[in-house]
């Protein structure tokens, strides 16, 4: 058993993805830093792999909602409009408001003012 980090990377499109791994080879890996996308590590976060470095299965879904707590967090936490005005994090917070039209997102639909004033969920 190792104990690795999560980070999550979230693309031009909006689209998250959930990479397990040492810091060092996250950060290795050029083709995640580039400046169309956004890189988020949670800190004090890690997760078991088994002794060929996999992530059991049980811990999947655990894994994806950590990371997507963790960017909820700082998208609530900016306190510099830039931060959130990044592509990235705009197409995300849309696909979010989209994705999840029972209360805890948007309300489905392409509002622009309400997807504007939208915060992510506190829970």
């Amino acid at each position: 058993m190792a104990r690795r980090r999560i980070a999550g990377i979230i693309d031009c499109h909006g689209g998250l993805r959930v990479v397990v791994g040492t810091a060092r080879s996250i950060y290795a890996n050029g083709s995640i830093m580039t400046p169309e996308r956004l890189f988020l590590m949670p800190r004090n976060c890690w997760v078991e792999t088994d002794k060929d470095d996999r992530l059991p299965w049980n811990m999947v879904p655990w894994t994806v909602r950590r990371v997507e707590l963790y960017i909820e967090w700082w998208c609530r936490t900016r306190n510099d409009p830039d931060a959130l005005a990044h592509i990235a994090i705009q197409r995300y917070l849309l696909r979010y408001a989209l994705k999840n039209p029972d209360g805890t997102g948007g309300d489905g639909s392409l509002h622009i003012a309400g997807l504007l004033t939208w915060q992510p969920s506190s829970s």
